[in-house]
């Protein structure tokens, strides 16, 4: 097997489908279990928290949030499940108390991006995420406060943040960015037509 690594210090270096499953939690936990068929994607996108992968042991996608900070406000903050056909999206939504229901929309999420990083109310809550990923199935871990770590997977991987370190291993081929921190990367596959890695730090 090809293995290529790619570690990143300072500056620019490199120019689901199916029902969700059951859902369990209490006001600082939130599970998610369910199968995702081999190419399609699991994706966890956080504002404030890291996002850890691991290789699962079967078949089942399972997705552990954990929020931590001031309980007082664990209320206006929810995780929210989104099935986008090809692809199962979990995602934590801030503002949940004095907002619309919030939602893992692309579109809305990025353009209500600062509201929901911060909010008006100061809200002192991080969301940790961790999921265990079969191998076929593709992982995007994307968060703006928080480190994205991806280890020993069989998968396709993305891994972005804003202010953070990614560390990424896989069989296959990753992608991975960030603005103010370190990349770790370290890859199996050499089947790629364009790859990016990059740092701003």
């Amino acid at each position: 097997m090809t293995r290529n690594t790619f570690i990143l210090g300072a500056g620019l270096l490199l120019a689901l489908f199916g029902v969700p499953g059951p859902l369990e939690g209490q006001d600082d936990t939130f599970e998610w279990q369910g199968q995702i068929p081999q190419g399609e994607t699991i994706e966890l996108r956080g504002i404030s928290g890291d996002i850890t992968a691991v290789l699962a042991t079967g078949s089942q996608v399972e997705v552990l949030a954990t929020k931590r900070g001031r309980r007082s406000d664990f209320g206006e903050v929810d995780i929210e499940v989104v099935d986008e056909g090809d692809r199962i999206v979990d995602c934590a939504v801030y503002g949940s108390r004095n907002h619309d229901r919030g939602t893992c929309d692309h579109r809305e999420w990025e353009d209500d991006e600062r509201e929901r990083r911060w909010g008006d109310d100061g809200l002192n809550v991080r969301v940790d995420f961790e999921v265990r990923v079969p191998a076929g199935v593709r992982f995007e871990g994307t968060t703006v406060s928080g480190d994205v770590e991806a280890t020993d997977l069989h998968s396709e991987v993305s891994a972005t943040t804003v202010s953070g370190d990614v560390r990424v291993s896989t069989s296959e081929v990753a992608w991975a960015t960030t603005v103010n921190g370190y990349l770790d990367v370290e890859m199996g596959s050499d089947d790629w037509e364009k790859l990016e890695f990059s740092t701003v730090r």
